[in-house]
């Protein structure tokens, strides 16, 4: 499980490398692949988010553009 912090403004690609960095994902690809098929790329929010690499992308976009931040300290 890893907090991320989504700046305000970011990109789904940013947003996507990102989560690459942060070994959830394998590749930037897959979760933009996620938002586009979701056609979520503008419902992203800026948060900090609990994440872990066992989510399925489209979970993780649907937790970011829920906008519902969370993190380690207030499960």
């Amino acid at each position: 499980v890893i907090e991320v912090n989504i700046e305000k403004g970011s990109t789904p690609s940013l947003i996507a490398t990102l989560l690459a960095e942060e070994k959830l994902i394998k590749s930037s690809s897959v979760f933009l692949k996620a938002v586009k098929d979701m056609n979520a790329a503008q419902n992203l929010k800026a948060g900090t988010y609990v994440l872990s690499p066992s989510m399925k992308p489209s979970e993780m976009v649907t937790i970011i553009a829920s906008g519902k931040s969370t993190s380690l300290g207030t499960k």
